[in-house]
């Protein structure tokens, strides 16, 4: 039997949006990737919606109804074993992440990871963000 990919998670916050949460309750119920460790950076709340968009997102939730809301915020806490805390991304340290021996990084942070993290695990970071403009992808495909 092949050994699972061992899977750390980046993200701003303990709570996740819906979709964030479903990604994990997949990885953590299939048979060929473990959660080992969530790696918080800060600890920010998403930012505060301005006036037009509560209006819109109040009329979209009137007239579609989604189900479930990928938008609504959940608490990953019971995924982890092990989390690691840093006020910010340069705090990042290669030695506290080797000792986990991470396969793969799933980004669901607002930010881009540092060389420092990359080199720490097997197969790089792969970037689930779709919320931030600031993350536009910056190399050719697959890189």
């Amino acid at each position: 039997m092949q050994e699972k990919i061992r899977v750390a998670v980046l993200s701003n916050n303990k709570n996740l949006y819906t979709w964030q949460y479903l990604v994990l309750q997949d990885i953590k119920g299939s048979d060929y990737a473990d959660l080992i460790l969530n790696i918080n950076i800060g600890n920010n709340a998403p930012s505060k919606s301005t006036w037009a968009w509560k209006i819109f997102s109040r009329l979209d939730h009137f007239l579609f109804k989604p189900s479930p809301d990928a938008l609504t915020l959940k608490n990953t806490a019971l995924f982890f074993n092990n989390t690691l805390e840093y006020l910010d991304k340069k705090d990042l340290d290669s030695k506290d992440l080797n000792k986990y021996k991470i396969d793969v990084i799933i980004n669901f942070s607002d930010s881009m990871p540092t060389e420092n993290l990359i080199s720490s695990c097997t197969y790089g970071v792969w970037n689930l963000v779709h919320t931030s403009t600031k993350n536009k992808k910056q190399g050719p495909a697959g890189a």
